[in-house]
C-alpha cells in the first residue's frame, strides 16, 4: 500500500525572507500508487502523533503548520498530509480523486505508515471542514487505529449545512444593506439544489459571501499566515489554482454527504472545537449530531468570535482547548 521514497527536504520557497533553521521535515511517500506529500513537526519519542486532515477537498494547509506548532508546542507530533488532488501531492503526481472511497483508502495507508514510522498503536485525527468527513468516517470504521478524533468546521449533513449557511449569509447581507450580495444570493432561491449544473459555482458564491460576514475574516488571516510561512512557494500557488478542477468529481459526491448514515456510535473519544460564527458548517447542526454521539469520552467547545477556520482565527484559544483534550487523553 505504501513505500517510502526519497525525502524532499530541500524544496522550500520564501517570499523575500531569509531561510531559517527548519524544525520540520518533508517527504513524499508512495501511497496507493502515487507519491503523496507529508510534513512532520516531530517531537520527542512517545509524544502523541496528530494527523491533520485539511479542508477542501483540495485545500491543503501544510503552509500554516508552523503557526500551529508555535502555539501547540510539544503537545503533539503534528503531521500534515497533502491529499490526492491537493497541494504538493497534486503537483507531484497530477492524479485526481475519483471518489470518497478512494480517499479513505489513502487515509488508511497514511495512518498505517505513521503508526509504523512513529512506533505507535494509535494516532489522533484532527479534521478540518472536508477533512472532518474523512476523519469521522475513519474513526467510526477503524477505531483500532485512532487514539481520538477532533473535528473543527465539522460537516454533518452537507445539504443542510449549505441551506443554513445560505440563510445566515442572506440575513447578514440584508442587515448590512449590501444590495449586490442580496441580489446574488436571492438569485439562488433553491440553493442548494444538487441537480443544478452550476451547483459548484453557486457554492463558491455563497461561501465567499459567508466569509465576508464572519467576525474574523478567515481568508485574510490565512493569507497573512501563508505569506510568513517557511514552507510556501510558487508551486503551492499553482496547486491552489488547479485544485478546484482536480476535485470536481469528489466535491459533487461530497455535496450529498450525511454523517448520520454512518452512525453515532464511536469507539474512540470525540471532541469538537468549533467557531461560533461559522456559517459554512453551522454550530447548531453540529450540536444536534453531537448530542446523539455515544463515545468513551466526548466534549464540544465553541470558541467565540471565530468562524470556519477557527484554529487560525483564534490560535491561542484553540491551543488551550487542544491542551485540555490532551489532558483528558492522558
Amino acid at each position: 500500500m505504501f513505500t517510502r521514497s526519497k525525502s524532499a527536504l530541500a524544496l522550500l520557497f520564501f517570499d523575500g525572507k531569509e531561510a531559517k533553521m527548519k524544525d520540520y521535515t518533508e517527504e513524499f511517500v508512495k501511497i496507493n500508487g502515487i507519491e503523496q506529500y507529508l510534513l512532520h513537526y516531530k517531537k520527542k519519542e512517545g509524544t502523541p502523533v496528530l494527523l491533520y486532515l485539511h479542508g477542501g477537498p483540495g485545500s491543503c494547509e501544510h503552509m500554516m503548520a508552523y503557526a500551529l506548532d508555535e502555539v501547540w508546542g510539544d503537545m503533539v507530533t503534528q503531521v500534515h498530509w497533502d491529499q490526492r488532488g491537493a497541494g504538493r501531492t497534486l503537483m507531484k503526481s497530477k492524479a485526481v480523486p475519483e471518489n470518497m472511497a478512494q480517499m479513505l483508502l489513502d487515509l488508511d495507508a497514511v495512518v498505517l505508515y505513521l503508526k509504523e514510522q512513529y512506533h505507535t498503536e494509535k494516532i489522533i485525527l484532527l479534521g478540518h471542514s472536508w477533512g472532518t468527513i474523512l476523519g469521522s468516517i475513519y474513526a467510526l470504521q477503524h477505531p483500532e487505529n485512532v487514539l481520538a478524533y477532533i473535528g473543527s468546521g465539522q460537516v454533518v449533513h452537507m445539504a443542510e449545512n449549505e441551506k443554513r449557511g445560505y440563510e445566515r449569509a442572506l440575513d447578514a447581507a440584508k442587515k448590512a444593506g449590501d444590495a449586490k450580495q442580496i441580489k446574488q444570493l436571492e438569485a439562488l432561491k433553491s440553493y442548494p439544489d444538487l441537480t443544478h449544473e452550476n451547483i459548484l459555482k453557486e457554492l463558491f458564491v455563497v461561501h465567499r459571501i459567508e466569509m465576508k460576514y464572519t467576525k474574523n475574516n478567515g481568508n485574510a488571516i490565512l493569507m497573512k499566515l501563508m505569506k510568513k510561512s517557511p514552507c510556501f512557494g510558487f508551486r503551492d500557488l499553482l496547486a491552489m489554482q488547479k485544485s478546484n478542477k482536480a476535485n470536481t468529481a469528489l466535491l459533487r459526491e461530497v455535496l450529498g454527504f450525511d454523517l448520520y448514515q454512518y452512525g453515532t456510535n464511536y469507539q474512540v473519544p470525540v471532541f469538537y472545537l468549533l467557531g461560533e460564527e461559522d456559517m459554512t458548517t453551522p454550530v447548531s447542526l453540529t450540536e444536534d449530531y453531537f448530542e446523539r454521539i455515544m463515545a468513551p469520552k466526548k466534549k464540544i467547545e465553541v470558541i467565540a468570535d471565530a468562524g470556519h477556520n477557527v484554529m487560525y482565527e483564534k490560535m491561542q484559544e484553540y491551543g488551550e482547548a487542544l491542551k485540555n483534550i490532551m489532558q483528558m487523553l492522558a
